[in-house]
């Protein structure tokens, strides 16, 4: 069986605890599902539960699993950071078209009043 698609590893968060959790994503014996942690930069990919087992384990995701509120916060600054970014973006693309028009309008109004110049010129 073929992987339908590739989702982001989100783990649990637990009411009581107040914490985040590891729990499995991926029911036991299924197939077609990958799941990728971002508990490291390239992000880790797992296909089945024994191999998401083995991954949790590792000591960079269970500090990714420790801090990940934090990590969470941090993001969601970032992506409001771009956000801000991607409307200034556009409003100084808008600004800029104006700018062109205004200036192809101008340069269409100074070869006007030169034609004129050089009639009045010629006609002196």
């Amino acid at each position: 069986m073929s992987i339908v698609g590739e989702q982001t590893y989100i783990p649990e968060f637990n009411i009581d605890t107040q914490k985040y959790e590891d729990k499995c994503p991926i029911p036991p014996r299924a197939k077609g599902f990958m799941y990728r942690c971002k508990c490291t930069n390239v992000g880790t990919k797992f296909t089945s539960l024994s191999e998401f087992n083995i991954h949790r384990k590792n000591k960079g995701h269970k500090d990714f699993i420790e801090h990940y509120l934090e990590r969470v916060k941090e993001s969601s600054e970032y992506i409001n950071i771009i956000k801000q970014n991607q409307i200034k973006f556009e409003l100084l693309t808008r600004e800029n078209g104006q700018l062109k028009n205004e200036i192809s309008m101008l340069k269409t109004s100074l070869i006007e009043m030169e034609r004129r110049l050089k009639f009045i010129n010629e006609v002196d």
